[in-house]
């Protein structure tokens, strides 16, 4: 069940860890987010994976983020990696011309 909470988040590990020491954990940005995601998506590429298995990797990483749903339905039409990146860098600019901490 572990793993399974890492989905979107691999901060957890890292926030567990400080939980276990009384400190506060690390919450990730939204850029870190949206580069996270970047790199598990070239991951996945890179590995030979479908990339159709993105579309569910970008709802875990976008989850929770302004306009979350917007996001997730886009990524749904996403079908290459170039498509994927676009997407994100549409959400960076976005996000930060609303004044998000991109």
């Amino acid at each position: 069940m572990v793993a399974r909470g890492s989905y979107g988040n691999p901060w957890l590990f890292c926030q567990a860890q400080a939980l276990r020491r009384h400190e506060e954990g690390m919450s990730p940005t939204i850029a870190q987010r949206l580069d996270a995601l970047g790199l598990h998506l070239q991951i996945l590429e890179a590995t030979g994976g479908h990339l159709v298995r993105g579309r569910s990797v970008a709802g875990w990483y976008l989850k929770g983020l302004p306009h979350a749903s917007v996001w997730r339905d886009a990524a749904m039409s996403c079908v290459t990696l170039a498509d994927f990146l676009d997407l994100l860098d549409d959400a960076r600019d976005r996000l930060a011309d609303e004044g998000a901490d991109v």
